[in-house]
């Protein structure tokens, strides 16, 4: 406890003189940035005054000269009695600044003598060129366009035309006037030579860029050791939180084993295992109490393994171990015994724990008991089973009412022959022709009442077995199958079928598909009162899978009920009419066993030139799927 306390008391004190000199140092950068921007505006003031002076002829703007001679002044003098400035331990900063001074003020003494001696300049020509307009001498003319010239004629000879001025002749009071004045101009030209000789002498520039740089290389070397004090307290701040986040974790670490524990059992519904190095149990929760029947006391140091059911393989258990062991977690499904031999079914994953050197220290296991999951999965497909027999049963009713239905004619043929062959041998009038007339015709009937019979047990009897079949088959098995109750409610069946096309699986469930498609498009048509009625049968390959759509005019169905045809015992028929398992016997086939999709819409369209309205279910069928079932 003192410990710590000692390491918090270093901690803070380091903290409060990392903000004490942080924020120091900010001032005083401050501070140095405040006198650079000062020392920048002198410099570029500077240039300007040089702007100035090198103009022949300069007389706008005085009043900016003015203000900026007056801010240099001010800077200067802050920069002189500035805390910071007197503080630079440098001689030659201290030195070349007090130059400066000097040297600016020398500066600004001729400025003001070139802004004065401007004044009369202005007037000069001002008067020159008024009187221009009342001199027609041409000589003087000429002196005046060269005045004009000078400052934009750099190769006028001044002394010449100096020369040339006091020559002249003049024969009227105004050209005297202009003599006079231009004496004037040339004079200040001459004079502003001298003063811009003097002032180049002065050599400011280069003072102030060298006093710059010298000051600039001072403020970083200041900022430089003022980063490195910040460092340097940022450095052990840095060691003192190591030091004091070391000793927490020491302090906390068996605190922190804890609540590990903790965390694994915080839901009650997980079975918690804990495991040493040797696969011997450490700890167990409530949770397994609950679900295996032993009691925490009766499995301590003993191995899992106890609770084998032995319904899973070695290889099962050698991959779980070898998997943990290899320091990875395993995720899986345990089959185990309870105590009161109770199968039970666990969802787990076992990680390995590792020490602080990476090695392997024990094993936490989290399980999940499944078994009531498992028991309703059963269940479900129980009931699946279930209803698929149903479905069946129905389809095989249908199927007979339909068989019944197409023996008749051949049967009460069959029974016409034999009456005449009998009837024909009691009156000896049976000749050889007519006796096998009459037995050809009951071997054909006898025939054709032997292929229904044969279909029929090809649909029930086949097992479920995956065959390779072609899909124009068994459509054309589906339609054989209804083929009177088709012919007896006249309905025309439209086909376009792609012949090749072949598929892999169960071919009775995808012809009970078809059946109880059709067989509900039948009864749309008897409720509806159709009288020209359509099925429309599409099969084709399209973006890896096969497309099978089966279509009708039987007006659709209605909006609120279309969402629901798929579900289980869903009807909109009387109970005796149907069971409401035909469509959804559809969506199971087809989901689960061919791995399909089925939807199922209204549609309109146009079939010879009429309108048409319906329903349109379509299946979708993968031609790659895990089995490969599909082959082109």
């Amino acid at each position: 406890m003192k410990r710590s306390l000692v390491i918090s008391l270093l901690f803070s004190l380091l903290i409060g003189m990392l903000i004490y000199n942080t924020n120091n140092a900010n001032k005083k950068i401050e501070n140095f940035f405040l006198l650079h921007k000062k020392i920048s505006r002198i410099i570029s003031l500077n240039k300007n005054f040089d702007i100035f002076v090198s103009s022949k002829i300069n007389y706008n703007n005085f009043d900016y000269i003015q203000n900026n001679i007056e801010q240099v002044r001010k800077d200067i003098i802050y920069i002189q009695n500035s805390e910071l400035f007197k503080q630079i331990n440098n001689d030659v900063i201290q030195q070349s600044f007090e130059d400066i001074a000097v040297s600016m003020e020398k500066k600004i003494d001729i400025l003001n003598r070139i802004v004065s001696r401007s004044a009369v300049l202005n007037n000069s020509y001002r008067y020159i060129q008024k009187l221009n307009k009342e001199i027609h001498n041409k000589e003087v003319l000429s002196i005046y366009s060269d005045i004009l010239s000078l400052e934009y004629n750099p190769e006028i000879d001044i002394q010449k035309l100096t020369l040339h001025v006091q020559n002249l002749q003049t024969s009227n009071q105004n050209e005297v006037i202009f003599k006079a004045h231009a004496n004037i101009i040339l004079g200040y030209y001459n004079n502003f030579t001298t003063l811009k000789e003097e002032t180049s002498r002065q050599n400011l520039s280069e003072k102030l860029n060298s006093f710059e740089g010298l000051f600039t290389k001072y403020v970083n070397n200041i900022m430089h050791q003022l980063k490195g004090v910040i460092w340097l307290l940022i450095s052990m701040l840095f060691l003192a939180l190591l030091a004091f986040l070391y000793y927490t974790y020491l302090m906390l670490k068996k605190q922190l084993e804890l609540n590990r524990f903790k965390k694994a059992v915080q839901s009650s519904d997980n079975i918690v295992v804990i495991t040493d190095r040797n696969h011997h149990i450490k700890y167990v929760n409530e949770a397994f109490e609950r679900v295996t029947g032993y009691t925490k006391e009766e499995v301590l140091g003993k191995k899992p393994s106890i609770l084998k059911s032995h319904q899973k393989s070695d290889l099962f258990y050698d991959n779980l171990h070898k998997t943990i062991e290899q320091g990875s977690t395993w995720k899986g499904e345990f089959i185990n015994r309870s105590k009161n031999g109770q199968i039970t079914y666990e969802k787990a994953s076992i990680t390995p724990i590792l020490n602080e050197k990476g090695e392997i220290e024990e094993f936490l296991a989290i399980k999940l008991d499944v078994t009531k999951e498992k028991e309703t999965q059963r269940l479900l497909k129980e009931k699946e089973e279930l209803l698929s027999e149903q479905s069946k049963m129905f389809a095989m009713r249908e199927m007979l009412d339909s068989i019944a239905h197409q023996w008749r004619q051949p049967l009460s043929t069959i029974s016409t022959a034999a009456s005449g062959i009998k009837l024909n041998k009691e009156f000896n009038t049976l000749s050889d022709e007519k006796f096998n007339e009459l037995t050809d015709v009951i071997v054909e009937n006898t025939a054709s009442l032997s292929k229904t019979i044969d279909g029929f047990k090809n649909y029930f009897n086949t097992k479920n077995e995956k065959t390779i079949f072609y899909l124009h088959d068994s459509v054309q098995k589906v339609l054989d199958l209804l083929s009177y109750k088709l012919d007896n409610q006249h309905v025309e069946v439209v086909r376009k079928i792609d012949e090749s096309l072949k598929l892999e699986g169960l071919e009775n469930e995808l012809i009970e598909s078809f059946m109880n498609i059709i067989k509900n498009t039948q009864e749309a048509f008897e409720e509806n009162k159709i009288e020209q009625k359509y099925i429309f049968i599409h099969i084709k390959k399209e973006e890896g899978a096969v497309y099978i759509s089966i279509k009708d005019n039987a007006l659709g169905i209605k909006d609120e009920v279309i969402e629901h045809v798929f579900e289980p015992y869903f009807t909109t028929k009387h109970q005796k009419s149907g069971t409401g398992l035909g469509l959804y016997m559809v969506y199971e086939i087809i989901t689960k066993h061919f791995q399909g999709i089925v939807n199922i819409k209204n549609v309109k369209y146009t079939y010879n030139k009429k309108k048409y309205k319906g329903a349109k279910i379509t299946m979708i069928i993968p031609l790659k799927h895990l089995e490969e079932r599909v082959i082109l």
